[in-house]
């Protein structure tokens, strides 16, 4: 049964999952557990009901060996329990590779045993034989058959890997799961960009690839490299979409898997590669292989012979064939040029480094995937160019005389560069699925990618399409989802994205609710730009002094004071702040849920980029030093700010709200409801037009629904260290630029208060004091919470209105 399987996605996957979770609920964890080691049994025996007895007999039988061996750390029954497990998959896996060889070595004729290679036997031999090894070193504690069947058998990970660690699963079985939702819609998604990465990817890629491998022709230069190239993102997309849907399907069982791949095509180097491909096979060949062998302890040569030694014995491990064993001594020795590399203390640009590691495993592909030694050395030859180039049918017309292939058409190269670019452009889904949380826009972005990935190959066979159109009709089923999904989401769910800067709103103000950050960045620089002298405004500006005119244009002052913090600080009017800072002009550079780290990076690129900051006024709150989890991708780094793309910005506040939040603002808009407006050409602030339209109609209303009488006040959430580390470094580098930095402490309202707590605002104020080197730093705390309208009088202070304004500012510039 595999996992893009209908009967695996529509029966197998959601009974387990349902019934899992229900046994949970009622709080039966070992029927839980006992009713998945049953569905792994089932989903094992759905290959071949014959190989279920030594699944279950290898578990059972190494669960007890290796409780005997803690108990007695006898080394003899380690090394009987190792080539127990050793032998069994060399029976299984090696006997007729090993028959094979040994017939043309001495003409002998002994028949080979076609013997079935039992599924997932490379993968649970090798976490039983780290679980028998761990017993002997006395790590591992827990001896519970059960928990230790569920971790050997559990099906996600029986296929394809990844690799478990007894310790891996074995820990959070102790414990009844809870369920999350949002890991839950991360497992989702999970499973749905792994099976993209399979079914509409991968598969489409081997109906070429595997026709070239397949080819009794000697392939030529351009047909070599469409080999190569493409079983390297095969096997890319193919494997790493498996453990993609296994990560996920553990994440939907509230079990966390551990990640197998990282962006490997974006390693600078062979060693960095094998940190981020399969990396839960890196990670057993390092404790159990290379590290015994002595690892980098014994010098530089004696490391890359155990580096040789342990990588040829993983080539060995992926297959019975030359091909394999060679493929790891290439592995080792890349390895090894890459140590002696080191001692030449050269170091390769990453662009250039990245090229060159990628050719090297793309060569190692070559003779993973090839039939035999011969045609690997063929397809290398033909990748130099020695077995002559025939040109494809693309590019053909720029040589009439030149032979040309019928085996590649040139669009395969097109079609491999974009995936290239995807694999070494973008992280890896794990990450992304971090930053996922469970709303109606990333339901939309699980139907994106699912339902084309599963139905493309309904669609393939109802048309009864030929390979060489088939990635490209996959691309449009998917390519036109996405087209109807993402403007529709945008304008339905969020109107206020950053293709809708001006929504409904004149050209001063423009509307949105996570990209301001973004925009005022983007005004800063291009002000900053036309202020240059090299700019066309400057030479205008020359020409017009030079000449006998009586009108000269007027140019605004250039900004070079900035109002920073979150929210609040956004409503801050510039011009209370002019007044106080003559010779000034201050800019509001506030954004949403805006961090130290963050508020740094863009004083930095604005500095960088020519802008002049002379002053800076800062308003803390302890917010921003804690982990809230509504900090969502809204404050995602401008592209100057950090190392962010601007397509990665843009694709980010694409799916940044929820369904009914932006329902909610769609309805508005179309009352004339704004919720926001940006004077983002202007001064910066922003204006919460529909609070005010609200207040209007009912001000006691309004009030009760933000502030409730009653409210019981939340626990505030704990203190992030880091958060303080980057506000120290914030601080350093507005000494070290000589700007005037001006700190103070945001007003509260007596709801939060409660939930810090005066003895967590007190050691907050201090700690904050000690960073900025301001013992008597302006504390304004307490400020609108003394009297009986502090309701009214924080909502002001939110506005900055009038008294109110005056007031703060004047308590944090005393």
């Amino acid at each position: 049964m595999l996992f893009n399987s209908p009967e695996f996605i529509y029966f197998f996957l959601p009974f387990s999952i349902a019934t899992w979770w229900l046994l949970q609920k009622l709080e039966r964890e070992h029927d839980a557990q006992l009713f998945v080691i049953l569905c792994s049994i089932y989903f094992y025996g759905w290959w071949d009901t014959r190989y279920v007895p030594l699944l279950i007999g290898n578990a059972v039988a190494n669960f007890y060996v290796g409780q005997r061996i803690s108990q007695t750390k006898s080394k003899k029954l380690l090394i009987a329990g190792l080539l127990f497990n050793v032998g069994l998959l060399g029976y299984f896996k090696y006997s007729d590779f090993f028959i094979e060889n040994w017939n043309a070595a001495t003409a002998n004729d002994v028949p080979v045993m076609h013997l079935v290679l039992p599924l997932g036997i490379s993968f649970f031999t090798f976490q039983v034989i780290a679980y028998l090894v761990d017993c002997y070193k006395g790590y591992v504690e827990d001896f519970n058959l059960r928990r230790f069947a569920f971790s050997i058998s559990f099906y996600p990970h029986l296929i394809a890997g990844p690799i478990l660690h007894y310790s891996d699963v074995m820990p959070q079985l102790k414990d009844r799961v809870n369920f999350n939702a949002q890991q839950f819609s991360q497992g989702l998604f999970l499973f749905a960009v792994g099976l993209f990465k399979k079914s509409v990817i991968a598969d489409r890629v081997a109906e070429k690839v595997d026709p070239l491998f397949a080819a009794d022709a000697v392939l030529q230069f351009f047909e070599s490299w469409v080999a190569a190239v493409g079983y390297g993102l095969q096997i890319y997309f193919d494997f790493s979409g498996y453990s993609d849907m296994a990560i996920g399907i553990g994440l939907m069982f509230g079990i966390l898997l551990p990640q197998n791949f990282n962006s490997p095509y974006q390693s600078v180097s062979i060693a960095e590669f094998w940190k981020r491909w399969h990396m839960t096979l890196s990670r057993f060949l390092r404790d159990y292989l290379y590290i015994p062998l002595g690892g980098n302890r014994n010098g530089l040569f004696k490391g890359i012979l155990a580096a040789a030694v342990t990588m040829t014995i993983g080539g060995l491990w992926h297959g019975a064939a030359w091909t394999f064993i060679l493929w790891g001594i290439l592995q080792g020795m890349f390895i090894g040029v890459h140590r002696i590399w080191q001692t030449l203390k050269i170091e390769l640009p990453d662009n250039l480094a990245m090229a060159v590691t990628f050719i090297s495993v793309t060569l190692a592909w070559v003779v993973f995937r090839a039939e035999s030694l011969e045609q690997a050395l063929s397809i290398w030859k033909g990748m130099l160019g020695l077995n002559g180039i025939a040109l494809p049918s693309m590019i053909s017309g720029f040589c009439q005389t030149c032979t040309q292939t019928s085996l590649v058409t040139g669009i395969e190269v097109i079609q491999a560069a974009i995936l290239l670019t995807v694999c070494m452009a973008y992280a890896n889904a794990q990450k992304e699925a971090q930053l996922l949380e469970a709303n109606g826009k990333n339901l939309a972005l699980f139907t994106a990618l699912f339902f084309p990935a599963f139905g493309c190959q309904v669609l393939m066979k109802a048309l009864s399409i030929g390979s060489f159109d088939s990635f490209w009709k996959a691309a449009l089923l998917t390519g036109g989802v996405a087209a109807w999904c993402l403007p529709v989401w945008n304008v339905i769910v969020n109107p206020y994205q950053i293709f809708k800067t001006e929504y409904s709103m004149g050209r001063r103000y423009t509307s949105s609710t996570t990209n301001e950050r973004y925009l005022k960045v983007e005004y800063l620089l291009r002000d900053a730009k036309e202020r240059s002298p090299d700019s066309a405004e400057a030479i205008v500006s020359t020409i017009n002094r030079e000449l006998p005119v009586e009108r000269t244009v007027k140019k605004s002052p250039q900004r070079d004071a900035f109002i920073v913090g979150s929210s609040i600080m956004g409503l801050v009017d510039p011009e209370l702040l002019n007044k106080r800072f003559p010779g000034r002009t201050f800019y509001n550079l506030a954004f949403l849920a805006a961090k130290p780290e963050e508020i740094l990076a863009t004083l930095k690129a604005l500095k960088r980029k020519g802008v002049p900051i002379k002053t800076v006024v800062y308003g803390l709150e302890p917010i921003a030093f804690t982990d809230i989890k509504s900090y969502g991708p809204a404050y995602r780094l401008h592209p100057e700010a950090g190392g962010e793309t601007k397509q990665r910005v843009i694709f980010d506040y694409l799916f940044a709200s929820s369904l009914s939040e932006g329902l909610g603002r769609l309805l508005n808009e179309a009352k004339g409801m704004h919720s926001v407006r940006y004077a983002i050409d202007g001064d910066g602030r922003y204006f919460l037009d529909r609070y005010d339209q609200e207040i209007a109609r009912d001000q006691a209303a309004f009030i009760n629904k933000q502030f409730p009488v009653n409210a019981k006040p939340a626990n505030a959430p704990p203190w992030i260290k880091s958060r303080f580390d980057d506000f120290e470094a914030l601080v350093k580098w507005l000494d070290d630029e000589k700007v005037d930095a001006r700190f103070y402490l945001n007003p509260l309202h007596p709801h939060v208060m409660k939930a810090y707590g005066e003895d967590r605002l007190e050691a907050f104020r201090t700690k904050i004091a000690k960073l900025t080197r301001q013992k008597n730093i302006s504390d304004c705390t307490h400020l609108l919470a003394t009297d009986q309208n502090a309701n009214q009088r924080f909502y002001d202070y939110k506005h900055f209105r009038d008294v109110e304004s005056e007031t703060v500012i004047n308590c944090a510039l005393r």
